[in-house]
């Protein structure tokens, strides 16, 4: 009978804590979350090692605990080698593995297969220690991997380091990782836009996916990736929407400087808080292997045209400034600037011209109207009927044709509520209750479009 005690490579617990306080010791909120997440493996490793030694390794249990275990293992020693490399964390695991082997026999079979999986992240050489005990040595250059499964690990790596968050503390509540795991927005959710997400896919998610291209496409072609991209048309859209899908099509990280945070009473306040965030995230570029995406929502209550007789026109010209000479440097980091607006013609003419890509995005047309219906109700069983009826669906587009696609999510759901009180299947009745009660405008799209001649569009990568 094997012993209860240290039968798990890595199981150490005095190794483990020793590891969790150097990393909380650490002033890098990375190693502060990894320290969590080693403390949370231990947990489950913990079971584990309860059901071996309970003989509970028959069980559909012990077999999820251990592929799930070797996945959060896996992923935790891809984050340590991307974003602490002078970490021997991994090395030590696999010496520990080599050392408890000699002395205890049988392994269990999970364990050879997480040593397989995490040596490729170990900074030595140890295949001919492990071909010894007839484990797998994978590659230690990530080079050598597939696209697929690169990004495999990129997405497990961005799963775990979602909630990271401590870093941003210091900027003032202004600045905001956004979860792109969680709703899982990407280009098949987005309705509409089909000349953009093409465009987006072939000039900016290709950099993001291989940065190499961007010197290579500069040098042979004289083109790159564009640094900053504005976006602008009606409230409830897809500005936002559109951004985050793009992020997480490309497995890039994304945060969004939260605009309506950024008055302060005080003069100079919110000029330095602007400043912090941007500071902040230059220290993010560059530390990450490709381009950031840093959003910039209502950028109209900031970057409006400065005028001198106008209220508060003061800390509005220096806001406008800070933010204009961050914009000039983000272009020489490893980032990329979006922008949305509701009213294009307020902004600030030097602002509008960091740009070079613009896009209006507005309101669906009757078939895009129709798409989205279709999407929101096709998990809904009370709905069903009324998908299967061509004609009830076209003329439903057609009285929506005109509400933004935010007012039709809304009314959509309004129907669905209204069918759940009335205890009825979901019908094209429903929405005309729906659309009376929600008592929603139609934006007058001509409003949000550019008015002044002298500025130019074009939206041509490259």
């Amino acid at each position: 009978m094997m012993p209860k005690s240290n039968i798990n490579f890595g199981y150490d617990k005095k190794f483990h804590k020793k590891f969790q306080s150097d990393m909380l010791k650490n002033s890098s909120s990375a190693a502060k979350y990894i320290a969590s997440q080693d403390k949370f493996i231990l947990s489950v490793e913990d079971e584990i090692v309860r059901m071996e030694n309970h003989h509970e390794t028959f069980l559909d249990d012990y077999r999820h605990l251990c592929n799930f275990l070797i996945d959060l293992k896996d992923a935790l020693a891809y984050t340590i080698t991307d974003l602490l490399p002078n970490t021997n964390y991994v090395d030590s695991l696999i010496e520990q593995y080599i050392d408890e082997t000699e002395k205890l026999s049988p392994r269990f079979p999970w364990r050879i297969k997480l040593v397989s999986n995490i040596s490729m992240y170990s900074k030595k050489d140890y295949s001919k220690v492990l071909s010894k005990y007839n484990i797998p040595n994978l590659p230690s250059s990530k080079k050598e991997r597939t696209t697929e499964q690169e990004d495999g690990y990129q997405r497990i790596k961005n799963i775990l380091t979602s909630n990271l968050q401590e870093e941003v503390k210091n900027s003032h509540g202004l600045l905001t990782r956004l979860d792109i795991e969680n709703p899982m927005y990407d280009f098949d959710d987005v309705i509409g836009l089909d000349v953009l997400k093409t465009e987006l896919k072939n000039d900016v998610i290709s950099y993001l996916k291989s940065p190499q291209k961007i010197q290579t496409d500069l040098e042979e072609y004289g083109v790159t990736m564009p640094k900053a991209l504005l976006l602008y048309g009606p409230p409830g859209c897809g500005k936002t929407m559109i951004t985050k899908a793009l992020a997480r099509e490309a497995g890039a990280e994304l945060y969004r400087i939260d605009i309506s945070k950024i008055g302060s009473k005080y003069i100079n306040e919110s000029s330095n808080n602007l400043q912090s965030a941007f500071d902040i995230l230059y220290s993010k570029a560059r530390k990450s292997k490709k381009p950031i995406i840093v959003f910039l929502d209502e950028v109209d209550s900031l970057a409006i045209r400065r005028n001198a007789s106008s209220p508060g026109s003061f800390e509005n010209s220096k806001l406008t400034t800070t933010l204009l000479e961050a914009m000039d440097k983000s272009k020489e980091e490893n980032m990329i600037i979006i922008a949305a607006t509701n009213i294009y013609d307020v902004l600030d003419e030097a602002f509008v011209s960091r740009f070079e890509e613009q896009k209006f995005i507005g309101l669906l047309n009757k078939d895009e109207i129709k798409k989205l219906i279709v999407k929101n109700l096709s998990y809904r069983l009370k709905a069903q009927d009324l998908l299967n009826d061509k004609e009830a669906l076209d003329e439903l587009s057609g009285k929506l044709v005109g509400y933004s696609n935010r007012s039709i999510v809304h009314i959509i759901d309004t129907a669905c509520k209204f069918a759940k009180n009335e205890k009825t299947d979901i019908t094209k009745e429903c929405f005309y209750h729906a659309i009376e009660e929600s008592n929603l405008d139609k934006p007058d799209e001509n409003k949000y479009r550019k008015k002044d001649k002298t500025r130019k569009i074009g939206f041509v990568f490259g």
